[in-house]
C-alpha cells in the first residue's frame, strides 16, 4: 500500500454500454437515463466538497477498451485518500461456468472468456485498490451470480485491506433475474427525493444499509408497481452500519451551530430566532429591533439577576400551560452563549433588551430537556452537555453510576472564582416519570444549592404549576394536592435554602406581555390596531401559546379586521388552545387534505415517544393507524400539511440521526392525545351557546 499521502479525491467511474447495433431496443436511451440520475446523485454541485468527479470510459466495443479505461484512470492504484464509485450498467450474461459477464458489441456468446468481460474482474479492480471507500454498483441482469466469486476472490485481498477500508458491492437483480432498463434511475431519483424530505437522515453521509433502505421504500413506493430492489453483496466488509465517503446523503444540511452543544437543547435555534425576528413578526430586515422576547421584563430581570448573583442556589420557572415558562428559560439560555452574544445578526435583538434583563454570557454551562426522558437520559445529557461521555452501566446500576458521575464533574469542574456551575432542565413535569427524578436527581443535587455548599451549583427548573400525581408514576407517594410536583419540588430545596420561585402567569404582567407579543406578530396586518391587540390578549391570556397561534390565524385570513371583529372567533379565543386549532383544522379542509386526515397526521405526531416521530415508513404507518383506514398516498397528505398553517403546530428536533416532528407545545400533545372528540368540527348548522350564527 502506498506511504504517501495524496490529495483527497472523490471519484465516480462509470463503465456503460449502450450500443449493441439495435436502435430499437431502447437501451441507449435507458442508460443515458441512468447515467443521469447517478450523475444527479453523486455530482450534484449542491454537495460541495461531497460532491464527485466524474469520470466516464470511452464507447466500448471490446475488451480492450475495458482495459484501457482501467489502465487510463489508474483505478487499481487509487490511493487511500481516494473514495471510488464504481457504476457499471449494460447487458449481462450467465456463464455456464457460473461466472458472470458483462456483454460488448463485439461479443461473441460461444466464446465469452475471450470478447465478453468478466464483471467479478472489474469489481475486484476498484475493490483490491489502495482507496479506503470503495462502492461498486452491478446494474445488469443476473447480477448477483458475482456473489460467489467474490467471495472466493476474498481470499485473495489482504486481511487488513478487508478490515481496514469501507467496502460495499451492489447488485441489483438477483441471480436469476433480469431487470429493466430504467429502473435503477427511477429508484435512484426517488431515494434522492425521499432523503431530501421525507427520510429526515441528518447525517453528512449514508450507511450502505440506509441506502438501501431508501431503495427498496422507493421500489415499492404505494401505489405503484414495485421494482426489482437492489441488494448487498458485501454486507461483512468493513462492518455493517458504517457511513461512507462513497454515499453523500442528498438530504444533508448544515447543522445550527450558532448556539454551543452545551445549551443548545433549551436555547431557541436559529431558525427559531429568525423566525420571531422576521417571519412572525412580519418585519422584513434584520436591522429591526424586534424581539420575541421584549416582553416579561420583570420576570426577564428576576432570572438575570438569580445568574449575576455570585453564589449557588435553586430557581423554578413556573406557571400555567402556554404561559412561556421555556420560552423565558430559552431566551436565558441563548442569551448566555458567548457565540450568540457576539453574532453580527442578532446584534439589535440585544441592545433593544433592558440591559438589567439580559444574563451575563457564559453563565449557564449545561442545558437539556426532560420531554420523554427518565432520570438516566437525563443525567446522560447532563453529563455530555458539561462535556464528557457518559458512564457505561446497566440495569438497577445505571442511576447511581451516572449520578455519582455527574457529582464528580461538578465537583472538579471551575466555572470561574465564585462562580458555580449552574445547570437547567427545563420541561421538568413532561419527564416519563416526573415525580420519580426529585429522588433520583432533584434531591441528590439539592445539597450543592444550599449557600455553604462548596462546590456549590445553580440549578434552574422548568415545571408546570398545575401537575397533579398522575396514576402509574412510581416515584410519587404523596397524594394531591399537597404532592403537587410543584409544591414536591418546592419542599425538596426548602430543606437546604428556599428556591426562587418566578411565575409566568402574573394576571397584570402576562395580559401586557401578551399584548406586546401580539403587536409585534401582527405588525403590518391589515387593519389590526392596538385595540384589536389588546382584546385578543384579554381573551387568550396567560397562554402565549394561544395569543400565537390565534395571530397566525389574523396574519393568514383574508379579510383579518373582519374576523377580528367576529364573535363566534371571540368564542373559539376563550375556548383556547381546543377551538383554536378546531378551526384551523376546519379552515384547511380540501379534497388534498381532508381534516380527519391532518388531525390524524397531528395525533400521530402527538403519540410519538422521545423527542418526536420521523417521517419515513414510520410517520405514514401511525397516522393510518389512528385514522383506522389506509390513505392513498400518506406521504402526500403530511407534505400538504408541512406546507399549510397547520405545521405551525409542529416543531423539529433530531433523534438518532433522524429529524423528527412533535407538537410545538406540550398543552397540544395532550389535546391531541386525550381529546380529538373536541376538535372534531362543528356542524355548519350550529352556533356556539349564546352566540350568534
Amino acid at each position: 500500500m502506498p506511504t504517501d499521502s495524496g490529495p483527497t479525491r472523490l471519484r465516480l467511474l462509470t463503465v456503460a454500454v449502450d450500443d449493441y447495433g439495435d436502435p430499437d431496443d431502447g437501451l441507449s436511451l435507458g442508460v443515458k437515463d441512468q447515467l443521469r440520475a447517478v450523475h444527479a446523485w453523486w455530482t450534484d454541485p449542491a454537495l460541495g466538497e461531497r460532491g464527485f468527479t466524474g469520470e466516464y470510459a470511452a464507447p466500448l466495443h471490446t475488451r480492450h477498451d475495458i482495459d484501457a479505461f482501467l489502465h487510463a484512470s489508474d483505478l487499481r492504484e487509487a490511493p487511500p485518500e481516494h473514495a471510488l464509485v464504481l457504476y457499471i450498467t449494460g447487458h449481462g450474461l450467465p456463464g455456464s461456468s457460473g461466472h458472470h459477464f458483462l456483454q460488448l458489441p463485439a461479443t461473441d456468446p460461444q466464446r465469452l472468456q475471450a470478447t465478453a468481460y468478466r464483471t467479478s474482474d472489474l469489481v475486484l479492480a476498484a475493490l483490491d485498490s489502495h482507496a479506503g471507500d470503495v462502492l461498486v454498483v452491478v446494474n445488469t441482469c443476473h447480477s448477483a451470480r458475482i456473489d460467489a466469486e467474490l467471495a472466493a476472490a476474498a481470499r485473495d485481498i489482504a486481511l487488513r485491506r478487508r478490515r481496514g477500508a469501507r467496502l460495499a458491492v451492489i447488485a441489483t437483480a438477483d441471480a436469476a433475474e433480469t431487470v429493466a432498463v430504467r429502473d435503477m434511475a427511477i429508484l435512484l431519483d426517488r431515494a434522492r427525493e425521499q432523503l431530501r424530505t421525507t427520510a429526515g437522515i441528518t447525517a453528512e453521509h449514508l450507511s450502505v444499509e440506509e441506502f438501501l433502505a431508501e431503495l427498496d421504500r422507493a421500489a415499492h413506493r404505494h401505489g405503484d408497481q414495485p421494482l426489482t430492489t437492489p441488494m448487498s453483496l458485501l454486507t461483512a466488509w468493513g462492518g455493517p452500519g458504517q457511513r461512507t465517503r462513497c454515499l453523500p446523503n442528498p438530504g444533508y444540511t448544515p447543522p445550527d451551530t450558532l448556539i454551543a452543544p452545551a445549551r443548545r437543547q433549551v436555547a431557541a435555534t436559529r431558525s427559531e430566532i429568525d423566525y420571531w425576528l422576521s417571519r412572525a413578526s412580519g418585519r422584513t430586515h434584520d436591522t429591526d429591533p424586534g424581539w420575541y422576547f421584549s416582553g416579561r421584563t420583570d420576570v426577564n430581570r428576576r432570572l438575570a439577576g438569580f445568574l449575576t448573583n455570585p453564589g449557588p442556589g435553586a430557581l423554578i420557572v413556573t406557571g400555567t400551560a402556554g404561559s412561556g415558562k421555556s420560552a423565558v428559560i430559552a431566551r436565558a439560555v441563548t442569551l448566555t452563549d458567548p457565540a450568540f452574544r457576539t453574532h453580527p445578526h442578532y446584534r439589535t435583538a440585544l441592545t433593544a433588551a433592558p440591559e438589567d434583563t439580559l444574563p451575563p454570557p457564559g453563565f449557564i454551562h449545561a442545558a437539556v430537556l426532560a420531554r420523554n426522558k427518565s432520570a438516566d437520559l437525563i443525567l446522560a445529557d447532563l453529563i455530555t452537555a458539561l462535556g464528557h461521555p457518559p458512564a457505561t452501566a446497566t440495569g438497577p446500576e445505571t442511576t447511581e453510576t451516572l449520578r455519582t458521575q455527574l457529582h464528580q464533574i461538578l465537583t472538579t469542574s471551575s466555572a470561574g472564582p465564585g462562580r458555580p456551575v449552574t445547570l437547567v432542565i427545563d420541561g421538568f413535569d413532561e419527564a416519563t416519570t416526573p415525580y420519580a427524578l426529585i429522588p433520583q436527581l432533584i434531591a441528590p443535587l439539592a445539597p450543592r444549592t444550599a449557600p455553604t455548599a462548596n462546590p456549590g451549583i445553580r440549578l434552574i427548573i422548568g415545571v408546570r404549576s398545575t401537575n397533579t400525581p398522575p396514576d402509574g408514576d412510581p416515584g410519587h407517594t404523596f397524594p394531591a394536592p399537597g404532592g403537587s410536583l410543584l409544591h414536591l419540588l418546592t419542599t425538596t430545596f426548602d430543606t437546604f435554602a428556599a428556591p426562587t420561585v418566578i411565575r409566568t402567569d402574573t394576571p397584570e404582567e402576562t395580559l401586557h406581555s401578551i399584548t406586546a407579543y401580539l403587536r409585534a406578530l401582527l405588525t403590518g396586518t391589515a387593519s389590526i390596531d392596538e385595540e384589536n391587540c389588546a382584546e385578543i390578549a384579554a381573551r387568550t391570556t396567560p397562554s402565549f401559546l394561544d395569543a400565537r397561534i390565534a395571530a397566525g390565524q389574523l396574519r393568514t385570513a383574508p379579510d383579518p379586521a373582519a374576523l377580528a371583529r367576529d364573535p363566534q372567533w371571540h368564542y373559539l379565543l376563550q375556548q383556547g388552545t381546543i377551538g383554536l386549532l378546531r378551526q384551523d383544522l376546519t379552515d384547511t379542509d380540501s379534497p388534498d387534505l381532508p381534516a380527519a386526515t391532518a388531525l390524524a397526521i397531528l395525533r400521530a405526531a402527538a403519540f410519538a415517544p422521545g423527542a418526536g416521530i420521523p417521517w419515513a415508513d414510520i410517520w405514514p404507518a401511525v397516522t393510518q393507524a389512528v385514522l383506522g383506514h389506509d390513505i392513498t398516498d400518506p406521504d402526500a397528505a403530511i407534505t400538504n400539511l408541512m406546507n399549510s398553517r397547520l405545521a405551525g403546530y409542529l416543531t423539529q428536533d433530531i433523534e438518532d440521526g433522524r429529524t423528527v416532528h412533535r407538537p410545538l407545545h406540550e398543552r397540544l400533545t395532550e389535546v391531541l392525545r386525550d381529546q380529538p372528540h373536541q376538535l372534531r368540527p362543528p356542524s355548519p348548522t350550529q352556533s356556539p351557546p349564546g352566540e350568534p350564527i
